[in-house]
C-alpha cells in the first residue's frame, strides 16, 4: 500500500467512525454488553473494519456491513463466561434519552429487563428491527443468515419479550 492510498485509506475509516461510532457503541450496549466494555468492543469493531475495509463491496450499504461485524464481535465476546450475563445499566437508556423524557425512559428500562433473557441471535433481531428499524433484508443480509431465520428469530424474541411483559405485568409493575 503506497503512502497516499494508506493516508485515504485512514482517512476514510476517520470518517467512517465518525459516522458511526455512535450507533456502534449503542447496538453493542442495546446487545447486553456492559458500559465497561462497549467502548472496547466498538474499538475492535472498528478495527476489524479498518483490516477488511479494502475487501468491502462498495456497492453494498456500509452500516449493515458494520453492525454484522459488531454483532459478530458481540458474539464473540458474549461466549466468555464472565461476559455471559451483562445487564444493561442505566446509563445506556440516558445517553439515548434526552432529560425529561421520564415517560420513555421508564419504558426503555422495562423492555430493556424483558430483553435479558433473550439469546444474542434473538436479541440482535429484535434490537435491529424493532427498536432501530432495520428491514428484514437489510438484517439478513448483515448478519449473513438466510431471510426466513431472520423472520423466525424475530417471531421468538417478540413471543420471548411479550412473555416477560406478561410477567411484570402479574408482578404488579407499571407499565
Amino acid at each position: 500500500m503506497t503512502s497516499a492510498t494508506h493516508s485515504d485509506a485512514t482517512a476514510r475509516l476517520a470518517q467512517i467512525f465518525e459516522d458511526e461510532a455512535e450507533f456502534v457503541w449503542r447496538l453493542l450496549r442495546r446487545l447486553g454488553v456492559g458500559a465497561a466494555d462497549a467502548e472496547d468492543l466498538t474499538h475492535e469493531v472498528f478495527l476489524t473494519v479498518w483490516r477488511k475495509l479494502e475487501s468491502y463491496d462498495t456497492s453494498r450499504p456500509l452500516r449493515p456491513w458494520i453492525a454484522g461485524i459488531a454483532v459478530r464481535i458481540c458474539a464473540r465476546f458474549r461466549r466468555y463466561a464472565r461476559n455471559r450475563y451483562e445487564v444493561l445499566a442505566e446509563s445506556v437508556v440516558e445517553h439515548d434519552l434526552t432529560a425529561g423524557a421520564e415517560e420513555q425512559l421508564h419504558a426503555f428500562r422495562l423492555l430493556t429487563e424483558v430483553m435479558q433473557p433473550l439469546d444474542l441471535e434473538r436479541r440482535a433481531i429484535f434490537v435491529m428491527h424493532d427498536v432501530e428499524g432495520w428491514s428484514m433484508p437489510e438484517l439478513a443480509e448483515a448478519l449473513e443468515i438466510p431471510l426466513n431465520t431472520g423472520y423466525s428469530r424475530l417471531r421468538l424474541a417478540r413471543k420471548q419479550v411479550a412473555e416477560g411483559i406478561a410477567r411484570l405485568r402479574q408482578q404488579g409493575a407499571d407499565l
